[in-house]
């Protein structure tokens, strides 16, 4: 045995028992008279004037306050009655944390087992009454039943007809009696010892009468019924122990030191190995709630995309990805959903970049903007209308140069899109070089797809085929309808109202005037001679559907017509006498009507009016009517050129005048070359430039143009 130092050998550790407590007369504050303090367990048969479940369970709670010791029986569902003692409630503790323990009843299960008590937790429900009557035998009947089987546990079950029975209500559970309890403190016992042991000792001491509620409740308790042959009405599910911490082990340990001093105050040591052993316990139960918060924690770390972008969004990107949960969804939006607000451009920056590796293609120098992360969290993929370049996913050519000139090209380009900036010669040059940020025709049509597939992928679930990437350069390659005209609108945009169209039809409005290569419209009606040739136009309207007599200006005009253009001198007109005499070869025939010639003051003079007979040859088809109030006349002009030596991209743009001040180098006039002299024979030149751009191609051409 350990020796403290100075203080002798060591004492044997001190043994507490209940059975002691309740045996002392002077734990019994009711002097062996029970009749008051078992009124409450007694229900008449009518079960009138009975008291309520919550005032039974209030008087035995107030019983720990007032220093009455309390001891409860109830029949398990093992057949057999356990007593539960010192039954009391976890208050509430005024300024302090709450706990989960607040307001919950405890018990303890027996005696003490090295001093050491095994809570349960008591349940309101034990003091509700057992639904409906029970029939028992009698006392008497009792008795003789269990003299005449020495091996019946149980009684019963009883018919209305059978002679030494009566009905009776009772409770769940009954208060036993202190001078009674060490009695029951043995162990659970059979419902016939406990009517044998508990009530003879009743009867020996004459307390049958006073304590009838727990007669009536040992007769409940050992007699079946007929709906339940197996067990008596009585049965309860055992009260269930709680995982304690440490402040409901102190909370019970200050009853039993309350109810056994000597264990507080002369041996420490014992019961500083108790509260080791209790700490161990507690922090074994500590280090898995720790094991668990930390689980949590990791899990709150990983926010749910709904968090970003709502329900309805996760709902529409998981259409999007053909996916039907957020596991399922690339890695990217997990990360970019748990990402801090400052770290989503970043997150956003390195997915495009593992993108481009695998593409093979990491020397691209694509940045990710402000703008960029705007849109995909907003899921804006798709364009608003065919028109506009300022939403949605656009397709744009990379920069393949320094990465700080990539950046500051994107961040113009979105100043431009969102209108946060004007454009100035300065802002746009840059964007408009080759290889460089710039809208395409290519462009346009790709993102025109890209959009299109979006707008069908949030209504339509299922597999789906992806955008189709390739059918415009299979269009290029077999000839066919793809020569696709940016509208004005979209020019407009961009700052370029006055940029012509990779199409070939005019990219911006119309100028009122006068001049051209064509003859004016006939009358509406036809002629004085002749029936109308359809139905009446509009008033201020040609057979075309356009304003009469209103300049249109080529903006995609060819430098190759310069010098033509400059022959102030030479009319179209003096030009279309000669090819009409023989002097000069016939024009080519207009591609939109093969059967017709081009207009030679469009692709000549880079100007034309609405009045003129070749029209057809301006924008290509035919063309809707407008209304002048709405100026949509140059959204609607085809971008079929008729004149294929045209076909060549355009080199100038009119770039609109700056909306913010900007300090910029004001461009030099343009100053016209001196007109040379007319040559007189244009036809000629034009023709066979168009023969051999039919057979050389366009680089043909200038290839063999230089070398004369």
């Amino acid at each position: 045995m350990n020796v403290i130092p100075g203080a002798g050998p060591a004492q044997p550790p001190l043994r507490c028992y209940y059975r002691d407590y309740f045996n002392d007369p002077a734990n019994d504050p009711f002097l062996g008279d029970y009749t008051e303090s078992l009124s409450p367990y007694s229900v008449a048969i009518a079960n009138q004037n009975a008291m309520v479940p919550a005032q039974v369970q209030d008087l035995a709670l107030s019983c720990q306050s007032q220093n009455v010791p309390t001891a409860f029986l109830l029949l398990l569902p093992d057949g057999k009655l356990h007593v539960f003692v010192q039954l009391s409630r976890f208050a509430q503790r005024m300024g302090l944390p709450q706990t989960q323990w607040d307001n919950v009843s405890f018990a303890q299960k027996g005696d003490l087992f090295h001093n050491q008590a095994q809570m349960v937790v008591w349940e309101p429900e034990y003091f509700h009454q057992v639904n409906g009557q029970i029939r028992v035998g009698t006392a008497a009947t009792i008795d003789t039943a269990l003299a005449g089987d020495p091996d019946a546990i149980f009684l019963g079950p009883y018919d209305d007809a059978d002679a030494g029975t009566e009905l009776i209500r009772v409770r769940r559970t009954c208060y036993v009696p202190p001078s009674y309890v060490p009695l029951l403190l043995g162990g659970p016992m059979s419902p016939r010892d406990a009517w044998q042991v508990l009530r003879g000792q009743l009867q020996v001491e004459g307390n049958e009468l006073s304590c009838k509620p727990l007669v009536d409740f040992l007769r409940a308790a050992i007699t079946l019924s007929q709906a339940n042959p197996l067990l008596p009405l009585l049965s309860t599910p055992a009260p269930a122990p709680p995982l304690a911490d440490e402040q409901l082990m102190l909370h019970r340990r200050r009853i039993v030191e309350h109810d056994f001093p000597l264990l507080n105050s002369n041996h420490s040591a014992v019961q500083q190995n108790q509260i080791a052993q209790q700490l161990g316990i507690l922090i074994t139960d500590n280090r898995q709630n720790q094991e668990l918060a930390d689980v949590r924690r990791a899990e709150s770390k990983v926010k749910p995309l709904s968090l970003l972008i709502g329900e309805r969004g996760v709902a529409i990107l998981l259409r999007i990805c053909n996916v039907v949960s957020e596991e399922d969804l690339p890695p990217f939006w997990r990360e970019f959903a748990s990402a801090p607000k400052s770290q989503q451009l970043a997150v956003l920056q390195f997915a495009i970049d593992d993108k481009k590796r695998d593409c093979v293609e990491p020397e691209i120098q694509f940045i990710a903007t402000v703008n960029l992360l705007t849109l995909l969290k907003t899921l804006a993929f798709e364009s608003n209308s065919v028109n506009s370049v300022g939403s949605g996913f656009d397709a744009f050519l990379f920069y393949e140069q320094l990465e700080q000139e990539a950046y500051e090209a994107s961040v113009t380009w979105e100043a431009l899109m969102d209108g946060s900036a004007g454009a100035t010669t300065a802002d746009l040059a840059p964007l408009l070089k080759a290889k460089h940020l710039r809208y395409t025709m290519i462009c346009r049509k790709n993102s025109l797809i890209l959009s299109a597939w979006f707008k069908r992928r949030k209504l339509q679930a299922g597999p789906m085929d992806g955008p189709n990437f390739d059918r415009f350069f299979q269009d290029v390659e077999e000839d066919n309808n793809w020569e696709q005209r940016i509208p004005a609108p979209v020019l407009k945009q961009l700052g370029l109202a006055g940029f012509q169209s990779p199409g070939g039809g005019p990219g911006v409005g119309l100028l009122p005037g006068a001049g051209g290569g064509g003859v004016a419209d006939p009358p509406p009606g036809g002629g004085d001679n002749g029936p109308p040739r359809g139905p009446p136009l509009a008033p201020g309207l040609n057979r075309n559907g356009l304003p009469i007599n209103l300049r249109l200006n080529n903006t995609a005009f060819n430098p190759l017509f310069t010098v033509f253009k400059n022959m102030a001198g030479v009319s179209c007109k003096s030009v279309k006498d000669k090819i009409r005499s023989g002097a000069l070869p016939v024009l080519p025939m207009s591609k939109v009507e093969p059967a017709k010639s081009v207009c030679l003051a469009w692709h000549t003079r880079a100007e034309c009016n609405t009045n003129c007979s070749c029209f057809y040859d301006h924008g290509g088809g035919s063309l809707p009517r407008v209304s002048i109030k709405k100026n949509k006349l140059s959204d609607i002009l085809s971008n079929d050129n008729a004149f294929e030596i045209l076909l060549s991209p355009p080199t100038h743009s009119t770039l609109p005048p700056a909306k913010r001040p900007r300090l910029s180098t004001p461009l030099p006039p343009v100053v016209a070359p001196p007109a040379p002299d007319i040559s007189q024979d244009l036809g000629t030149y034009i023709a066979r430039d168009v023969k051999l751009f039919r057979e050389l191609g366009w680089k043909g051409l200038v290839e063999q143009r230089r070398q004369q």
